[in-house]
């Protein structure tokens, strides 16, 4: 997003908001394991190529949702999460072990909460802050759901932080201050 928005969505990319991107990736590779682990196999660069074909169908997501400023929230959230539905429900039938007459109410009544409450909730006020923040921005913050994936993971599941995670986390975080402080020390006089 932060390379694509200045071509599509006409952003100016700030050497500072280079380098807090790239420091943010940086870090990102820190908490995923990958400097302590490696790749131990064919199945793992698999794992990193979907990953990083997630990573451009998100950007594809934020620089569509900024161009399309006639479409409403309410809309761009059904029509994102009813595509989502219509991708994963035959992926899941026909290649995961699920057993249809094992699904009862208290479990379609969990998925429609998931979907509606905290999925679409969260997507609606996402696609309603796109209107307000530039999507460099929006990029940048992304890089801290990792974070919160691995604190809660520590909080709740009771799992250790590695020093990778440690250092990872510093980093993202960092990368995230310092991209949205102001350092115009003339900017600051005049005010």
């Amino acid at each position: 997003v932060v390379f694509a928005s200045p071509i599509f969505l006409k952003e100016k990319l700030t050497s500072k908001q280079l380098i807090c991107s790239l420091c943010s990736i940086l870090g990102m590779m820190f908490v995923s394991g990958i400097f302590e682990t490696g790749f131990k196999n064919l199945f793992e660069l698999v794992g990193v190529f979907l990953a990083l074909s997630a990573a451009l169908l998100y950007a594809g997501v934020i620089i569509m949702n900024k161009k399309m400023t006639e479409v409403g929230d309410y809309e761009k959230t059904l029509f994102q999460l009813s595509s989502a539905g219509i991708t994963i429900i035959p992926y899941t039938l026909f290649f995961e072990n699920v057993e249809l007459n094992q699904i009862d109410i208290k479990t379609v009544i969990l998925i429609l909460v998931l979907g509606l409450v905290h999925t679409g909730l969260a997507y609606t006020l996402y696609f309603a802050s796109l209107k307000t923040v530039k999507a460099q921005t929006v990029a940048i913050y992304s890089y801290i759901d990792p974070i919160f994936a691995v604190l809660l993971s520590v909080i709740v599941l009771k799992g250790k932080m590695s020093i990778f995670e440690i250092i990872g986390c510093i980093i993202i975080l960092s990368a995230t201050l310092i991209s949205e402080i102001d350092f115009n020390i003339k900017k600051v006089r005049s005010k």
